[in-house]
Parts: C-alpha cells; structure tokens; sequence
C-alpha cells in the first residue's frame, strides 16, 4: 500500500475551544496509530505537524494546495462548519479548488442555518451541496445533515 498523508484542514483547533477541533484532533490522533501521517492546517499553528493560515479568507484558500503539495500530502480532508470558517464562502469552493490536484474528503460537522445570516438560505443550500458534490467523498457527522446532503 502506498504511504498516505491526509492534510487536515479546519477552521478550529486545540487550544482554541470547539467540538471540531476536537474531533480533528482525535482523527489525527487515530491516523497516527493506523500508521497514517497527517499534517493539520489551523487557525493557530502552535504545535508540531500543525500549519497556522491566520485568519480563514480567500488568500487562505488559495494557500491550500500549494501547502498540501509542500508538506507531501496526498488527501486533503475538510472539517466543515460554517462558524469554523468565519462563515468565510471560499471554505465552501475548497473542493472545486483543489479537485484537479487531490482527492478532497469533506466532514460535514453541522449544516443547520447559523444564527448569523439566516436568510442566505436558497445561497447556502446551493454553496453547500456544491461543496458535497465537488468533494471526492463526504462524511456527515448526524442525520440532519445527511438528510440536508441528500436534498430532504
């Protein structure tokens, strides 16, 4: 089997508080004992195998493939959730980015309207299930978002 190194991308990361930061860093944890390298893209890089971007926004998108190309990756997997991303669009346009250059796996963490920018509605259905389609696979983390994803 070839050597797989999963860049990890999310818009939270321990020692900021969140759930998806977290869970990014417990799937990095089990990447490791499964012999999987990863390499973690955050807001804060202030560990080892973690990449600080700043402030998520489109000159950080842009970064994306040129730092999973520095860093040897071969997978880049999303951790999406609007608020992560500063409710940021291009978090959204990753996977039409990145799909010429890298299988792109997206967690979906949570697809509920935000209490920020409510109304968006018909705009973020479509930036949401262009994300899912455009991604090479996709995972949810609850049912509503599966049922969001599957157009229920």
């Amino acid at each position: 089997m070839a050597d797989i190194h999963v860049l990890l991308v999310t818009g939270e990361y321990p020692p900021m508080a969140g759930g998806v930061g977290d869970y990014t860093e417990r799937l990095a944890a089990w990447l490791a004992r499964e012999g999987v390298e990863s390499t973690i893209l955050a807001p804060v890089g202030q560990r080892e195998q973690v990449i600080g971007f700043g402030k998520w926004g489109w000159p950080a998108a842009r970064k994306v493939a040129d730092i999973a190309t520095r860093v040897g990756a071969n997978v880049v997997h999303i951790q999406y959730q609007a608020g992560a991303f500063d409710m940021h669009p291009s978090a959204n346009l990753l996977p039409c980015l990145l799909r010429d250059k890298f299988p792109t796996l997206t967690t979906f963490h949570d697809l509920r309207p935000p209490y920020l920018f409510p109304k968006a509605g018909v705009l973020r259905r479509f930036a949401i299930l262009r994300m899912a389609r455009a991604s090479t696979r996709v995972v949810v983390t609850n049912p509503f978002d599966a049922a969001t994803l599957a157009g229920r």
